[in-house]
């Protein structure tokens, strides 16, 4: 099926079935590659579908928590530090609450997750209405994930509520 027309050059003659086994291996390379790019699509939403479960049921959480908060009128030291510990009071988590001048509290925390830090810190801003005026936060990084060995919490008075 060649020909020789000129001395050292074959020319090659195609057969009339070589354009249609093109296309389809095409065709089959971009289902592979569809249904690839499906798979990771799959992967990302069921990732992101859990991750949007966890994050509601947290926010109906504090939802309850605030809604149990608002209940009392009269917010006492006790009524205030009974949130901190309910935060902090988990197994390994060292913590000092220490009432310093001009009303203001400063909060020293050891062994705790990023997690708790943030937690404690949106219930004193958002529920409390308690200014946050001063985080200082040192990470380590542990095999069991990232712990906070020091986070120093400042807070103001904005309302009667620390005594």
């Amino acid at each position: 099926m060649s020909w020789k027309l000129i001395p050292g050059v074959y020319f090659v003659r195609i057969p009339k079935l070589t354009l249609p086994f093109f296309i389809l291996i095409i065709i089959i390379f971009y289902i592979v590659i569809l249904s690839w790019e499906s798979k990771n699509l799959s992967k990302k939403y069921h990732s992101l579908k859990s991750d949007i479960v966890y994050y509601s049921s947290v926010a109906k959480d504090l939802k309850m928590k605030k809604n149990n908060i608002s209940q009392y009128v009269n917010y006492s030291s006790n009524m205030f530090y009974t949130h901190i510990v309910d935060i902090l009071d988990k197994e390994g988590i060292t913590y000092q609450v220490s009432l310093l001048e001009h009303n203001s509290l400063s909060i020293n925390i050891d062994n705790a997750q990023l997690s708790d830090v943030l937690n404690l810190l949106l219930i004193l801003y958002y529920y409390e209405k308690v200014e946050v005026s001063h985080v200082k936060i040192h990470k380590k990084v542990n095999e069991n994930g990232d712990y906070i060995i020091g986070a120093i919490i400042s807070l103001n008075k904005l309302a009667k509520r620390i005594e």
